[in-house]
């Protein structure tokens, strides 16, 4: 956390100065982020990034994406998916793990997770209500999917990141 608040204080700071001073200040904490040990951070995404989609397959990713975005507040079964896209739910769900390293639901828990913190950091909606705009039918499971992506609570989520932009 420690290592989170100077880096806040220095990009706060940035903004403040003038456009040659936040050039050398920039680059101040480029040169601290480059001296950082893995004790100092956690990654936001454990997988590493690989663009190997042909031109079809990224279609199809794109159009599974959108349908996600349009429906995520809903219950999205896979053949609903698989069907949006022209697969059999089987080669739908085969396809998807091979390209997206993860299956469909794990993907499908992480966008609903990211929906759920973007209300809990831009509006004082209860968790309970959150629960259900992004999609989940339980609180308890919400719960457990929230801690298990995001390391803590909704509730804890919303408080860390009030304590650090306040």
């Amino acid at each position: 956390m420690e290592t989170s608040q100077r880096f806040r204080e220095k990009c706060l700071t940035l903004t403040t100065l003038h456009p040659v001073k936040k050039l050398t200040c920039l680059v101040d904490i480029l040169q601290d982020l480059s001296e950082l040990t893995q004790a100092d951070y956690r990654l936001l995404c454990k997988q590493p990034y690989s663009g190997e989609l042909n031109s079809l397959n990224s279609e199809r990713i794109n159009a599974i994406y959108r349908y996600i975005e349009k429906n995520y507040k809903k219950k999205i079964s896979l053949n609903d998916v698989a069907e949006g896209v022209y697969m059999s739910a089987g080669y739908f769900s085969r396809f998807f793990s091979h390209k997206m390293k993860k299956p469909f639901f794990e993907f499908l828990n992480e966008y609903r997770i990211s929906q759920a913190c973007k209300q809990l950091i831009e509006t004082e909606k209860a968790v309970s209500e959150i629960c259900f705009d992004v999609g989940y039918e339980s609180i308890p499971y919400f719960n457990r999917q929230f801690k298990k992506i995001k390391g803590c609570s909704p509730r804890e989520f919303r408080e860390n990141y009030k304590k650090a932009f306040t």
